[in-house]
Parts: structure tokens; sequence; C-alpha cells
């Protein structure tokens, strides 16, 4: 699991579904939480963002075409395992780890080796919000 500490900067809701968004410093990060929980931290709260290394994907940094995947995470490659099915690409975002599994043929398309840029892609509906702990 990936996980990143922010600021809660905004919280829209709409019934039963939310819209969260949270600064990362470089990068700001939205959430839609289908069911919002009640307990969700305050504007202003340190929270933790959260989703699966299997619902991320990666798009080379020189990307210019139109994406509806609004969190664009600017990474650098650390490293790349590839058993022949799997990659689990291992990422830096302002020193912070994160992990992507993609296939195989996705990182040899990409190219993918240590010191390459690349953005982490992640769906809003694939985020997870936390209280960051005291």
């Amino acid at each position: 699991m990936n996980r990143l500490t922010g600021t809660l900067v905004s919280r829209e809701s709409g019934g039963s579904v939310a819209r969260v968004r949270v600064d990362l410093g470089t990068v700001t990060i939205t959430a839609v939480l289908l069911e919002e929980p009640p307990l969700l931290p305050v504007q202003g709260a340190p929270v933790t963002v959260c989703f699966k290394e299997s619902e991320t994907a990666l798009a080379l940094a020189t990307f210019d075409g139109k994406l509806s995947i609004r969190n664009r995470i600017p990474c650098v490659v650390t490293s790349v395992h590839d058993d022949g099915v799997l990659c689990r690409v291992s990422l830096d975002f302002r020193g912070a780890g994160l992990s992507a599994l993609i296939t195989s043929e996705s990182g040899r398309d990409l190219g993918l080796s240590a010191g390459t840029r690349v953005f982490a892609l992640v769906k809003s509906t694939e985020v997870m919000i936390a209280p960051e702990a005291a």
C-alpha cells in the first residue's frame, strides 16, 4: 500500500459522495469517496493518502495527452523488478517511496530503468484518506 502524508485542503459533499483534496507540497491529490466517512478530519488537518500499488499506472514524464486521471504524481524510478509477467517498479516522490505494479510488457514498452522520470497515475476513486497518526 502506498502512503503519503499531506494536509486536507478541501472537502465537498454531494449526498453520500465526497471529494477531498490533499496538499502534498508540490502536488494536490484528489480522492472521491463513494461513502463519506463520518470522522473525516477538518480542513487543515494532517492526513495520510493511501492507494494500492496495483492501482498505480505509470506514464513517461514527457506525456502530453489529455487524460481523465487527475492524480499525476511526478516520480523518479529507483528500481524495476521484472519476473516476466509483472513489473514491480519502485519510485521516489520527493524522498517518499512509492510502488507500482504493472505488466512486464508495459514496463518494457515504457523502457523503465533507474533514473527514468515518470508520472504515477491514480484514479480519484482509488484513493483512501486516513487521519494522520499523532
